[in-house]
């Protein structure tokens, strides 16, 4: 595989915005957000819930549900801009140049059809061409390439009679026949015991090694981040807070916020701790974003450097290192570092 750092850019969304009409308000749940993603690479979007991953992912996929709607930015897939295709172009577009593996994988299938008829409709619509006698095999030679056991079994089953895993592994199977640019993994592991976990993350490595497919992994758990992605961004109130190579932003974090993320895994080894780091408080309101930064109410590092008026009045910008690390904090630097060490 090419070196992702040199490799053509596959996906590049720049100043991406979605709000949501509840009520008489609006809710701006992802508010600025721009990113890249390069041919084979595997790049983590993490933060809580309501930090505006699922959001930016639908976006991405033309699949916002009323009342939401972006408003603003750009979402190129290679040459394409999608927000200039009609609903029936992003149709033929999605499964063909990008896919999505879904959280849910139990709950995305058709619990009435069975799994051979299932993967078998992302063939009919976007290769009509192939003849309908060759479907079969094709539908069985994906579901070994994904390590589905006994497919000649399985393409006769229902989703109910497949366990959570071997569900998963087909969402995967849906996902890649097609070879897709840019495939969505959509935190393809949530639901799942932690031996199946590693299974599905070295499957999805094994794709982006047999096929370069690019792969937008969404993710609340840094550790598994830290596993298998190239590159992190860290969202949080609908904007990125952090961004650079995963092994980089782990081991030195730049963002107060990442720091809380990294500090909230639980150990390995040793005595268990007698309480859980946690992250006090919850995000602001989206219905009325605070004009300074963010994450000030929940910030320890603003009181430690002083200042604490700037952080809540003045609205950082994500700052380039010019090294590929990119942080929204005014304090980012080596002060700032060793407070938040």
């Amino acid at each position: 595989m090419n070196d992702v750092k040199t490799a053509e850019t596959v996906l590049r969304v720049r100043d991406l915005a979605v709000e949501f009409s509840l009520r008489g308000s609006v809710a701006r749940a992802v508010d600025g957000v721009g990113f890249e993603v390069r041919a084979g690479e595997i790049v983590g979007m993490v933060g809580e819930s309501g930090s505006g991953k699922s959001v930016t992912m639908l976006a991405l996929l033309g699949l916002v549900p009323r009342p939401g709607r972006v408003v603003a930015g750009s979402v190129r897939l290679r040459d394409i801009e999608l927000g200039a295709l009609s609903l029936r172009e992003l149709a033929r577009l999605r499964g063909r140049q990008m896919a999505l593996i879904p959280s849910d994988a139990g709950a995305a299938l058709n619990p009435v059809t069975r799994i051979g008829s299932q993967v078998g409709e992302g063939l009919a619509a976007h290769l009509p061409e192939l003849p309908r006698a060759e479907r079969p095999a094709r539908i069985l030679d994906i579901l070994k390439r994904v390590g589905l056991p006994r497919p000649e079994q399985q393409v006769r089953r229902y989703p109910h009679e497949l366990s959570g895993g071997m569900q998963q592994r087909v969402a995967v199977a849906m996902g890649v026949q097609l070879g897709p640019d840019l495939l969505i993994a959509d935190e393809p592991t949530t639901a799942l015991d932690v031996t199946i976990q590693a299974q599905i993350l070295q499957l999805l490595l094994d794709v982006r090694e047999q096929s370069g497919t690019s792969i937008l992994f969404i993710t609340h758990d840094m550790t598994t981040v830290a596993e298998i992605c190239d590159r992190v961004l860290v969202m949080y109130a609908g904007q990125i807070v952090e961004s650079g190579p995963v092994v980089d932003v782990c081991t030195a974090p730049a963002h107060p916020y990442t720091r809380a993320l990294l500090d909230a895994i639980p150990p390995l080894g040793g005595d268990p701790p007698e309480r859980l780091t946690t992250i006090p408080g919850a995000p602001p309101d989206p219905r009325a974003w605070p004009a300074g930064c963010r994450f000030a109410e929940r910030c320890r590092l603003r009181e430690q450097l002083g200042n604490p008026d700037k952080c809540t009045s003045l609205a950082p910008e994500l700052a380039s290192d010019g090294a590929g690390r990119r942080s929204r904090c005014h304090f980012t630097g080596s002060a700032a570092e060793a407070v938040v060490r």
